[in-house]
């Protein structure tokens, strides 16, 4: 079997006593649609060069000879047969739809509300026809001429219509389009109606309408105005708003009124916003222990639009307006803010006040200077809490405190070590104190911060893990800790004067006596303070030795 495409040479097979035939596929067959029908029958002699008599021809997928729109603009594969029913083969063929639409345009007039560049054409007398189909038709404006009041017309439009079908042929005609000026009889009055509010608004309603279906446009040669009034508001959450209509010929210069009624109907009631939370601080300004606070206009976040809305405040009993003065004293306040509108709904919320008394704690300067005439150690004074570090330094209050309407309950103090160093001359410590202030009502102050920077090489006495021998002594007295057992001796030297009695006297930084003993003094005399030692807490101890004629005082640091 032997199969030629277009373009070649076919030989057809046939009995060694016959004559060979050779016949070929034209090259750029073409057919052309019928533009009644949108079809056309292929006929074998179309698109075969020599003898196609007696071929068959079949369009595949169709089962028949003919095409049709499908192919328009297409190159169509078409299979033919030779006589006798030899080897089938294909060959190429072009499909044209060259004929454009049937287009038909008819002068016509129209009302002045028709929207004529999206309106449909077949209403307006505009007919096209294709048979593979009109794909677009579009209108074109060329010109324009004016009406007259005496034939009832506005303009006459000169419109261009263009059709165009699925193969890109175009048809075009003229068209005279007059548009008719309507009559006050034309016009129907704007409805009564309800609307629900929040959820609407005046604007969007539609105002008189032409046949009852459609909007007064600007070129109707009508003028349409209104005024609108609200007749009443109805307690039980509506009002009622009356809107005037006036429509003006301008041609007759006849006017028609109307009225419409709107009723607005409430659907949600009434909210407002109040602060929740404000706090308050009395100052220099203010005379004595109070503040005085305006009441603010509350913002109303939902209400009917044109109701009446009357907002007051409850404190203490009394009522208030908005913008109101009155007067709270140190404390917390709650405030009513009641709201009602002209249809009884109502609604509340609630302001909480603070007000504070203008606690403010001011520090010393810094200071460095040597703590207690230089008789403590960095490293005592680092073991020491805050509040000893504050007795040593402020015996009375020396911290600024006001406070105009509470008095002071108490003062807080905490240390922290900010730098350390050691020189020949001795330890040099920074010590950063921290205070902060409380008084009676409760207010809290600010932090306030002080740097003390102290340098203590002069030590007497302490009880520290370093053993001192005891050794003998020339003068009065002097103190030997022993960190070993955590006692301390005094030892009376050969100077002492030879009195019949002597008084120790043990005592905290702050004054607090721990133990009290009288003996009788003798030289050389070692006296043991473990006991009572014992008994004191760590910290700053003084030890005060003392007898009608003389009196010295040790400080010992208990670890």
């Amino acid at each position: 079997m032997l199969v030629a495409l277009a373009g070649h040479d076919l030989a057809i097979a046939s009995p060694a006593n016959v004559e060979s035939t050779t016949v070929d596929c034209r090259e750029h067959s073409v057919v052309y649609l019928d533009s009644v029908t949108g079809k056309k029958q292929v006929d074998p002699c179309d698109i075969l060069d020599g003898a196609c008599g007696g071929y068959t021809l079949v369009v595949p997928g169709t089962g028949t000879d003919t095409v049709d729109c499908t192919y328009a603009g297409k190159t169509a594969l078409v299979q033919l047969t030779p006589p006798g029913g030899g080897s089938s083969f294909y060959c190429k063929v072009k499909v044209i739809d060259a004929d454009a639409p049937a287009l038909v345009c008819r002068d016509t007039f129209v009302s002045c509300d028709v929207d004529i560049f999206n309106t449909v054409p077949d209403s307006l007398g505009v007919t096209a026809w294709d048979a593979c189909g009109i794909d677009t038709i579009y209108p074109l404006l060329c010109g324009s001429a004016p009406g007259t009041c005496v034939e009832d017309t506005l303009k006459t439009l000169k419109i261009l219509w263009q059709a165009i079908d699925s193969s890109g042929n175009l048809s075009s005609c003229t068209q005279l389009i007059s548009i008719i000026k309507p009559s006050l009889d034309d016009v129907v009055a704007p409805k009564d109606t309800i609307l629900y509010c929040p959820d609407y608004d005046l604007d969007d309603l539609p105002g008189p309408l032409l046949f009852d279906s459609s909007e007064i446009g600007k070129n109707c040669g009508l003028i349409v105005s209104y005024f609108s009034i609200d007749t009443m508001v109805v307690c039980g959450a509506e009002k009622w708003i009356s809107r005037h209509w006036s429509v003006l010929d301008l041609c007759t210069f006849e006017m028609r009124d109307s009225v419409q009624m709107i009723n607005v109907v409430d659907t949600f009631g009434l909210e407002i916003e109040c602060d929740t939370l404000l706090t308050l601080v009395i100052d220099e300004s203010d005379l004595g222990c109070s503040k005085e606070y305006v009441l603010p206009t509350p913002e109303i976040n939902r209400s009917c639009e044109g109701t009446a809305v009357t907002v007051s405040y409850i404190y203490e009993g009394a009522r208030y307006e908005p913008e109101s003065t009155i007067s709270l004293d140190t404390g917390t306040h709650i405030i009513e803010c009641y709201a009602i509108d002209e249809c009884w709904n109502q609604t509340e919320c609630f302001i909480t006040v603070e007000v504070r008394d203008s606690l403010v704690l001011e520090c010393p300067s810094d200071i460095c200077q040597p703590i207690t005439n230089g008789v403590l150690s960095s490293s005592e004074l680092i073991a020491m809490d805050c509040k000893t570090i504050m007795d040593i330094y402020y015996p009375s209050p020396s911290l600024i405190l006001q406070s105009p309407c509470c008095g002071l309950d108490t003062i807080e103090c905490f240390k922290t070590v900010d730098n350390m160093t050691t020189t020949p001359a001795g330890d040099t410590i920074v010590v950063v104190m921290k205070y902060v202030a409380k008084d009676s009502c409760g207010n809290v102050s600010d932090t306030c911060y002080q740097s003390i920077c102290a340098q203590a090489s002069n030590i007497e006495a302490r009880i520290v893990p370093t053993y001192l021998e005891s050794q003998a002594i020339s003068g009065k007295a002097t103190i030997v800790p022993n960190p070993t057992s955590g006692d301390a001796r005094i030892l009376l030297g050969d100077q002492m004067p030879h009195e019949p009695e002597v008084e120790i006297v043990l005592r905290s930084l702050g004054g607090a006596v721990y133990a009290r003993r009288k003996l009788a003094p003798v030289e050389g005399m070692a006296i043991h303070l473990d006991a009572q030692l014992a008994e004191m807490p760590p910290g700053l101890i003084l030890v005060t030795l003392s007898s009608p004629s003389y009196s010295k005082t040790f400080r010992l640091l208990k670890q």
